[in-house]
């Protein structure tokens, strides 16, 4: 959804809130943390998962390993990793009996969900070995459960763990995987983003040729609107062509690049890219960035 689709959403919900009854106030909160969740306003989906702790049903308090999913997840979004680890655990603790794991209230596969988020936590922190297992365990719940999405997102996650820890084939194997998902359900925006991804591991396993292919599909995707994805993709087409000593094609895509991070006010990528710019203009080939 769009921003404006969120802002109708939410507002719409705290109508419904004004005059909702008391035992219906908890999940009515639950769906406000998760719409500013999904719109990326993490601090208020935060506070509205506060709200719903206030309004807990006495008798479900199973519950509240739904909120500190909640929690949790938003926390690692906001960047407090440690914290955010806190209430996945617990989290991840309580649902680790057969019949809390079964309860009718909590949604289907919520262990999944909250493996997932621990394997995000574990890749930011660089503890490779226990993000796999985070995403390999989670991804199994996912397929069992049916929740495809998740499952596909897992595997995107853990090209991306392959990348860090520079499995070139297991990474392209997952995000080819991935593609093929995405085209399936058209999700323009994850298919963009996973040519993207599938061009620089690619790249960065010496299949320069094919790389440039699906760094230039990505691009039919991402380029209605600047982000640091898409000042991303033209630098590296930057460096595929430095590398091939095509010079004028490589300072046009840096110049894109800087162009793009401009424009979204990302200045430590935008230096980069004029670093970048003036070995390009020296003829020569630009040294590799983080992803």
């Amino acid at each position: 959804m769009y921003q404006h689709q969120y802002n109708l959403a939410i507002g719409h919900v705290i109508e419904i809130l004004e005059t909702a009854p008391q035992e219906e106030k908890f999940w009515i909160y639950i769906v406000l943390a998760k719409l500013h969740e999904e719109k990326k306003d993490f601090s208020s989906a935060i506070q509205y998962c506060y709200q719903a702790l206030q309004n807990l049903p006495a008798s479900q308090t199973n519950l509240t390993l739904l909120l500190k999913t909640i929690l949790g997840t938003n926390l690692k979004n906001l960047g407090d990793l440690e914290k955010g680890e806190e209430y996945l655990l617990e989290a991840l603790e309580g649902l680790g009996e057969k019949e809390v794991e079964e309860d009718p209230n909590l949604p289907k596969g919520l262990k999944g969900e909250v493996l997932f988020h621990l394997g995000e936590i574990y890749r930011l922190k660089n503890s490779c070995e226990t993000a796999l297992s985070c995403y390999l365990q989670g991804k199994d719940i996912f397929k069992s459960r049916k929740r495809w999405h998740y499952y596909y997102e897992s595997l995107s996650k853990m090209g991306l763990l392959y990348l860090k820890t520079e499995q070139w084939k297991e990474s392209r194997d997952m995000f080819r995987q991935v593609m093929a998902f995405y085209k399936k359900v058209q999700n323009q925006e994850k298919l963009g983003e996973t040519y993207y991804y599938l061009g620089l591991a690619l790249k960065k396993g010496g299949k320069r040729h094919s790389a440039m292919t699906f760094l230039k599909k990505s691009l039919e995707f991402l380029s209605s609107k600047p982000s640091y994805l898409l000042g991303m993709v033209y630098f590296n087409l930057a460096k595929i062509a430095a590398f091939r000593e095509d010079f004028a094609s490589a300072e046009s895509f840096i110049l894109k690049a800087i162009q793009v991070f401009d424009e979204i006010q990302n200045y430590a990528s935008m230096s980069e890219a004029q670093r970048a710019l003036e070995k390009i203009q020296n003829q020569n080939q630009i040294n590799e960035i983080g992803i």
